[in-house]
């Protein structure tokens, strides 16, 4: 497990240090594509610099992060697992927001985050078709909503209402790992199970955390 998240880290890692080699590659250039848009509009060359003007656009684009969280990290793992449920043909929506004004380390969110979508995504076998990730703050109360369809109720481990594993092997340690982070910031996770009007059910998890900066550094 520890081996798997320190990969998944260098994953985001390397992809964000691609994204910075991109910006800063275009920056040092912007002065040289500057100078050529103004040498084009000069000689009267308007349809050669609309068309200049556009691939700079189309770099700048291919550069933009799909998801805006306000956190680059937040970004780039929602934006991995994004990718990971296309690929698997699920389909996946997202309007987290960062926590504001919060002393959240973005490390302890990615723990959160990470583990919860890979559940998502391992839940594929169920016949997963779709994750929905949402967030709302009120207060010095955050709350993460990650939810995805089912085709069955998972079994529940009556003490800790925790699920229990689809792999025989206990409870799924993803959800510990995000129940542990929750506790750090005097939080908490639930569980449940919801039925919509086209018969669709859904596996709901929210993720509490206090985001007034006061954290339990003992809890591990």
């Amino acid at each position: 497990m520890l081996a798997q998240r320190i990969a998944d880290n260098e994953k985001h890692i390397e992809r964000t240090e691609e994204l910075y080699a991109k910006v800063r590659a275009l920056k040092h250039d912007m002065n040289n594509h500057i100078m050529a848009l103004e040498a084009m509009i000069a000689q009267g060359r308007t349809d050669e610099a609309r068309g200049y003007a556009s691939d700079i656009k189309e770099r700048l684009v291919d550069m933009d992060m799909p998801f805006h969280t306000g956190n680059s990290v937040t970004d780039i793992i929602i934006a991995e697992y994004a990718e990971r449920f296309a690929d698997k043909d699920i389909s996946f929506e997202s309007d987290l927001e960062y926590p504001k004004n919060a002393d959240i380390s973005p490390f302890d969110m990615s723990v959160i985050l990470g583990n919860a979508l890979q559940n998502a995504l391992e839940a594929e076998a169920e016949k997963v078709r779709r994750v929905v990730l949402g967030s709302i703050q009120k207060g010095h109360t955050y709350i993460l909503d990650v939810r995805n369809s089912i085709a069955k109720m998972p079994d529940i481990e009556s003490e800790s209402g925790l699920c229990l594993s689809a792999k025989g092997e206990g409870h799924g340690y993803g959800l510990h790992n995000i129940l542990d982070t929750a506790k750090k910031y005097r939080g908490d996770t639930d569980i449940r199970f919801e039925t919509d009007e086209d018969g669709t059910m859904w596996f709901i998890l929210n993720v509490m955390l206090q985001t007034d900066g006061q954290t339990d550094r003992l809890q591990r």
